[in-house]
């Protein structure tokens, strides 16, 4: 996972809809924002730009951002309104 600075973000486009991703290729990005309402997960697993993979928890009540640069994004959330995944430019 690539650190991306500066810190400040000018860009929020989603990510995760309420889809299943698989190998998802993540468009040009700075930064991960993950929030959930609902439901806590502990599988989204990003692939990274070096091909190590790591795994994303979700928790509930909470919203993140990750100041990372992913190159794929595994989940199987499905049809899961309760959380967002937003890239950050």
């Amino acid at each position: 996972m690539k650190v991306s600075t500066p810190p400040a973000y000018q860009n929020i486009f989603p990510i995760f809809t309420g889809t299943t991703l698989s190998n998802y290729t993540v468009p040009a990005h700075r930064g991960l924002f993950i929030t959930a309402t609902a439901t806590s997960f502990a599988g989204v697993t990003v692939q990274n730009i070096d091909g190590t993979t790591g795994t994303i928890p979700i928790v509930t009540n909470t919203a993140t951002v990750l100041p990372l640069v992913v190159k794929t994004m595994t989940t199987a959330l499905g049809n899961n309104t309760t959380i967002k995944i937003y890239g950050l430019l």
